[in-house]
């Protein structure tokens, strides 16, 4: 039997409770995340609660014959109480945020439980779903009459995980009463928006009618479920939800779900941008992370690799590594040369090593390039990005990865893991490597998640800040990566420390979301760098933020920044200031370089 997670979802139920849809309700929110079912006894106050162990036992007993190994998401307890509502408050209050949601159906259970609704809806301390209907069939189409708002938000977040498990078509369809209202700017959507055309599938359809609430409630009863916002109440008669959604609630035949929301952030705020955003990051992050022993089976890559035509280059960054190169290049080609013909070629590239890097990697049969040479005529600069910017006209491959060379613990995963996603699924164009980064301590003890400062001290709360459909890219500095050519030819790349960063938000602004993947890779020891290098590496971020914020707003402020850094040094007796120039350099897109147009026959 599978584990079961914690709860997201509250679900009560009373001892011998009328409805019979309450078991389907819990079935369907558990294809969403997995929901508790509280069942409860009530005994009144002239009673000893001891006195309900039998119903407690009975009910029990329903669960156990009702909830199968099928039910792996649904976990089940029964409480005895005097006051229903008081209980099922205390339940939610003390798991509250991990429970968000309290559903409850409508309206049979309400009436049995007694509850003020009006009331409830006031004094909200949770998510509330309303749910009506049988709950028993699969979906084909799922619609949500949307107007903006987080309650749309709540709708829509619902709708795609419901759409993933039944392979269902989402319709977001706006009703407008006239032409006229149908052409004005609705500030309150243009955040949900956005998060539409991020999503591929999604229909948008738009349309006139005299009465809109009648019109709602025609469409939704042409679709298997419907998921909309609840109003806000205006008194105590059933309209007190608005409305639309009382109608929906009402006289729908469709099964119906209308949420409350507890946060009531207003649609134009940047806290409602926010939570719009999260809906597209965690579908993202549950669809396109991945994890390496999904591609562990080399022999199918090699099959789908063939199968699709796609050639793979491997080109490795390298300076003063000859402690490591040899072991990276020895695993990559035995493995994936030699015993299985994954990867095409490989090269090494390098940046004006002083030791034994090039003579290493030569006497292993790998073709060598001096950084300095490649491309001479367009300058040379120091740098990450200049190497693998060049890469791409070195090699040949339809994909282009990219691994660090001064990894201690070099595996084969973290060559299948990376290129995995790019073979196997035709949507990703770019992935990202992620893994556990321990670093070595004063103390002499191995901290195993103490690597990636960089990581999480700038780079992540730099694209929280200023790229939020970023956030959820658990390592954007990581050196295992790669993307198919015909996406990496048409970015910029920077010259240094900010190439990452600058290849992920120009990956975004081009190919959207969806087509970055990530994938763990479990382990990376690697040469840690001293706090000095890594305040460098932050102010070439942050230079790199910046510049793709000037280009998002038309605004010029990155030429008017210092680029110079002031570098604390010290020794025994005093302390003294360094000042270092540290400027992030772009190369065009290498499509727009007349040397790779002609190497690949591009029509310029």
């Amino acid at each position: 039997m599978a584990s079961k997670r914690r709860p997201r979802f509250l679900i009560p139920l009373l001892y011998q409770q009328k409805n019979k849809n309450i078991i389907q309700i819990a079935r369907l929110f558990s294809k969403i995340d997995a929901v508790q079912v509280l069942g409860i006894v009530t005994l009144p106050e002239s009673k000893d609660l001891s006195e309900g162990v039998n119903d407690v036992r009975t009910l029990r007993a329903y669960f156990a014959e009702k909830f199968d190994e099928d039910d792996s998401q649904i976990y089940s307890e029964v409480q005895v109480t005097y006051n229903t509502w008081d209980l099922i408050k205390e339940t939610v209050k003390k798991t509250y945020p991990k429970v968000h949601t309290l559903i409850l159906e409508w309206p049979h259970q309400i009436d049995e439980m007694q509850i003020n609704i009006k009331q409830v809806l006031e004094d909200q301390f949770c998510n509330i779903a309303l749910a009506r209907g049988q709950f028993s069939n699969p979906y084909e189409s799922i619609l949500i009459p949307i107007r903006g708002g987080p309650r749309s938000i709540e709708a829509l977040r619902m709708s795609l995980k419901l759409s993933e498990f039944f392979h269902a078509q989402i319709t977001v369809e706006r009703i407008f009463g006239s032409e006229e209202e149908s052409k004005e700017i609705d500030e309150d959507f243009i955040a949900i928006q956005r998060v539409l055309d991020e999503i591929p599938g999604i229909k948008q359809k738009n349309t006139i009618a005299g009465d809109v609430s009648t019109a709602i409630l025609e469409s939704t009863c042409k679709n298997d479920i419907v998921l909309l916002g609840a109003g806000t109440p205006v008194d105590d008669k059933p309209s007190f939800f608005g409305n639309i959604t009382s109608k929906v609630l009402d006289g729908c035949d469709s099964d119906v779900i209308a949420i409350k929301t507890k946060n009531r952030a207003e649609p134009h705020t940047p806290q409602f941008t926010a939570q719009a955003i999260s809906v597209l990051v965690d579908k993202w992050f549950a669809e396109n992370t991945f994890d390496a022993e999904e591609f562990k089976n080399i022999e199918q890559l090699v099959e789908k690799k063939e199968s699709k035509g796609l050639t793979i280059s491997l080109a490795l960054p390298a300076l003063n590594e000859e402690k490591t190169v040899g072991n990276v290049i020895k695993i990559a080609k035995s493995e994936f040369m030699d015993k299985h013909p994954l990867i095409d070629e490989m090269i090494l590239i390098d940046s004006g090593s002083t030791d034994k890097t090039r003579d290493i990697a030569r006497d292993l049969g790998i073709p060598v390039y001096l950084n300095q040479k490649v491309l001479s005529e367009y300058g040379f600069r120091n740098g990450k990005g200049e190497v693998l910017w060049k890469s791409l006209y070195l090699t040949n491959g339809d994909i282009i990865f990219w691994v660090d060379t001064d990894i201690h613990n070099f595996n084969p995963k973290f060559i299948y893991g990376v290129l995995g996603p790019m073979i196997m699924d035709e949507r990703i164009k770019f992935v990202k490597g992620f893994y556990k980064r321990p670093i070595m301590g004063k103390d002499g003890i191995v901290h195993p998640g103490g690597g990636g400062r960089v990581t999480e001290l700038t780079a992540r709360p730099m694209l929280n800040l200023f790229f939020p459909q970023l956030s959820g890219i658990i390592q954007p500095l990581s050196g295992e990566y790669g993307g198919k050519r015909e996406a990496l030819e048409k970015l910029t790349f920077t010259s240094g420390y900010g190439v990452e960063t600058s290849l992920l938000i120009d990956m975004l602004r081009i190919f959207k979301l969806q087509s970055i993947g990530q994938t763990n890779l479990d382990v990376r020891v690697h040469r840690n760098q001293p706090l000095q290098n890594l305040s460098k590496m932050s102010f070439a971020i942050i230079q790199t933020v910046l510049s793709k914020l000037e280009k998002r707003y038309g605004v010029k402020f990155v030429q008017d920044i210092n680029k110079t850094m002031n570098i604390i040094q010290y020794d025994e007796s005093q302390f003294y200031l360094d000042v270092q120039e540290i400027i992030e350099k772009e190369r065009p897109p290498m499509v727009e370089i007349a040397e790779y147009q002609q190497k690949f026959e591009i029509a310029s």
